[in-house]
């Protein structure tokens, strides 16, 4: 996976807040699309499977976005047309979070990715109760709408600090996670509660900043987060 740490040709900014790393990947039975193009997937089926697994640990690789290091959890879901879906996830040094998943269980699994210069990818599972979870890496571009799902906004909030580096000029600052009642606010590193349809959702804001002025080529601004029930 692309680190979120990453600033392609930049020295390290000493200023910055502490990111955190999310992993995200996915592939399935189904065609991958070709070289340089963005695509998004509707799936809906069952959890066929949940593989934890260890740091290191070998897995078999998917075929549309790539697992550039061992993702935590893979979840296998088999849709209507008995096609199978694995999106694996990722946080840290084993981090991720609990999730709200069984084998067994209907989800619906929206997929995102975005293969320009560079690649980013997003992911949504929703179940009868509403959102288990979601993800963008948001590492080249968003590859999730604002509109994240039924209820569910997530935007850039408010820009609070300004860091200048070899690369030029990075404004930091919050994401926004807008369920039933007033916006969640939360600094890069920083984790928080709200309610979506009578549920209480975590969020983590993974980092967030944009280049004002960039002086090296290649180089991207930060939009990353998770959300988990």
């Amino acid at each position: 996976m692309i680190l979120l740490t990453l600033l392609a040709g930049c020295a390290s900014l000493s200023e910055a807040p502490e990111t955190e790393t999310l992993r995200l990947c996915f592939g399935s039975d189904a065609e991958a699309p070709t070289e340089w193009e963005s695509q998004s997937w509707e799936v809906s089926g069952e959890v066929a499977a949940l593989q934890t697994l260890a740091a290191d640990e070998n897995y078999e690789e998917l075929n549309i976005y790539s697992c550039w290091e061992t993702p935590e959890l893979m979840m296998t879901l088999v849709d209507e047309d008995g096609v199978s879906w694995t999106l694996g996830m990722g946080q840290g040094e084993g981090e991720l979070p609990e999730l709200d998943l069984a084998v067994g269980a209907r989800v619906d699994l929206h997929l995102s990715g975005v293969f320009s210069f560079g690649q980013t990818a997003g992911a949504v599972i929703e179940d009868a109760q509403g959102l288990v979870f979601a993800a963008d890496l948001g590492n080249w571009g968003r590859a999730l709408d604002d509109q994240v799902s039924d209820g569910l906004r997530v935007s850039d909030g408010e820009r609070t600090l300004t860091v200048e580096g070899d690369c030029g000029t990075q404004d930091w600052g919050q994401i926004d996670f807008q369920g039933d009642g007033d916006a969640l606010s939360l600094e890069t590193g920083e984790r928080g509660t709200f309610e979506l349809a009578g549920e209480t959702l975590q969020a983590l804001n993974a980092g967030s900043f944009v280049y004002t002025q960039a002086t090296c080529t290649d180089v991207a601004g930060l939009e990353s987060w998770m959300v988990w029930r």
